[in-house]
């Protein structure tokens, strides 16, 4: 399974999950004065995020799409390896993911903004408990790097990882030097969103305030309005040309229609494999008892656990339900 993960870790940009819980904003950065950043504050910096998918809670630390290019060049540019500990990490160096980035020379600011990223914490309800994910568990920084020696790396937090072994993820490497480098922000959020819709989704035509509000950006606020829309107009005709997807101003609609620069890369263990190894097993569920007799879908975020003395409705996504039984299983 180790070489696997690796594997997949090398070349994946970003999880299905992370883009639909809006772990990162689609922005490049939030203004202190900004509406959600009052909000944020005001509220002990925590924001509350309901998705379709479900809700979570944002803690501590407000991520932008710029946090996200910083890890996916880490995934892209440095080497995957397992610690002695078990835990995951990637090992790279500085030089190169600034230039990669186009942050200059400025270690500093780096370290800050993987500092930022650690402190980032969510917490999603499943249930009858919590799950907490964040992303950097830690930072091991080198005292002397010479260039082109991956010696910095950062060291992920298991769940985090376990979210990439169990979701589906998208590899974008040969377009990861064009997205990064996209001038207007959001439109690397759309994007990606896009491509996490998978092939089955070809010529599928999107509502522009409906995407928007999928991936997390403040339609509420009209002057964030007016910028994406002439960000859009100003890339209308790459995002045609390099990305397939087309921008209809007068109708205010995104449509995809189809390209071959990226892969789906599916779960490492299939649904089907995960939830069979828990029927008639006994997990421990609001302080009580009871033996799964089966589990079923219910609709498109939910599911039925069928249990001696009745059913359990849950709306969660996949891999927040197999959390809930690994961890409440006896």
């Amino acid at each position: 399974m180790n070489d696997s993960l690796i594997s997949k870790l090398s070349c994946t940009g970003i999880t299905k999950k992370e883009v639909e819980f809006n772990f990162f904003m689609p922005i490049n950065k939030l203004s202190g004065n900004s509406t959600i950043r009052k909000e944020f504050i005001k509220n002990n910096n925590v924001r509350v995020v309901n998705t379709p998918n479900g809700k979570m809670e944002i803690r501590n630390r407000l991520l932008t799409e710029h946090d996200q290019k910083i890890i996916n060049a880490i995934f892209y540019l440095g080497e995957i390896r397992v610690m002695k500990d078990g835990n995951i990490a990637s090992f790279f160096n500085e030089k190169e993911i600034l230039l990669s980035l186009k942050m200059g020379n400025n270690r500093t600011s780096l370290r800050n903004n993987i500092k930022r990223i650690a402190d980032a914490q969510y917490y999603i309800p499943v249930g009858s408990i919590t799950r907490r994910v964040s992303i950097v568990k830690e930072h091991i920084i080198s005292k002397r790097e010479p260039d082109g020696v991956k010696s910095h790396a950062i060291v992920f937090d298991p769940e985090y990882i376990r979210i990439y072994k169990h979701d589906f993820s998208i590899d974008y490497k040969p377009l990861f030097k064009k997205i990064v480098n996209i001038e207007f922000p959001t439109i690397p959020s759309i994007i990606k969103f896009i491509f996490t819709r998978g092939p089955r989704n070809k010529n599928k035509i999107y509502m522009l305030n409906d995407l928007l509000e999928r991936i997390g950006f403040p339609i509420e606020s009209d002057g964030s309005m007016r910028e994406i829309k002439a960000n859009l107009k100003n890339y209308k005709e790459t995002l045609e040309r390099e990305y397939n997807i087309i921008y209809s101003i007068e109708n205010k609609t995104i449509q995809y229609v189809g390209m071959e620069d990226f892969k789906i890369l599916k779960p490492l263990v299939l649904k089907e494999e995960r939830i069979e190894r828990y029927i008639n097993k006994k997990i421990k569920y609001e302080n009580r008892t009871i033996t799964i007799l089966s589990i079923n879908k219910d609709g498109d975020n939910g599911w039925i656990i069928k249990h001696e003395d009745g059913e359990i409705k849950i709306n969660a996504y996949l891999d927040d339900l197999m959390f809930l039984l690994e961890n409440t299983s006896l």
